[in-house]
């Protein structure tokens, strides 16, 4: 079974990301995978969660991501609400770009965890979703 989903938490869209061992808090419900449909809309229509079940979830493991819209260099933040773009701890080969690293995108129909045209100097968020040791 697929261990992400795309939701809504609170008014904020995003990606919803299980662990590997992961039980389902009671009265709640998880749908895995995107939306066949791309926008802002299918967030909520996907899953929605409020604030105070998410609070569950997130005690059950659940990590959630924020679309986060996209920045690039000397350039206004664009897709805001729509896009979300994170920056992995692996930097890619070298492209068309001198120097890139690896970034998850995702919107509500869509996601590449491997986008390898993300030069340093681009505006991604990151966010630690895994135990350090």
């Amino acid at each position: 079974a697929k261990k992400y989903g795309i939701a809504n938490v609170a008014g904020k869209n995003g990606l919803v990301l299980l662990p590997d061992e992961f039980t389902l808090p009671e009265g709640l419900k998880f749908t895995p995978g995107l939306d066949a449909n791309d926008g802002t809309k299918f967030f909520a229509m996907h899953t929605p969660y409020t604030e105070e079940q998410w609070i569950e979830m997130q005690k059950a493991g659940a990590v959630f991501l924020p679309v986060t819209g996209s920045r690039q260099p000397y350039a206004e933040m664009a897709y805001v609400n729509e896009i979300g773009k994170y920056w992995s701890v692996t930097c890619c080969q070298k492209t068309y770009f001198e120097d890139c690293v690896y970034c998850l995108t995702f919107e509500s129909s869509y996601m590449s965890p491997d986008d390898n045209n993300n030069p340093r100097d681009y505006g991604r968020a990151v966010r630690l979703v895994h135990d350090c040791e």
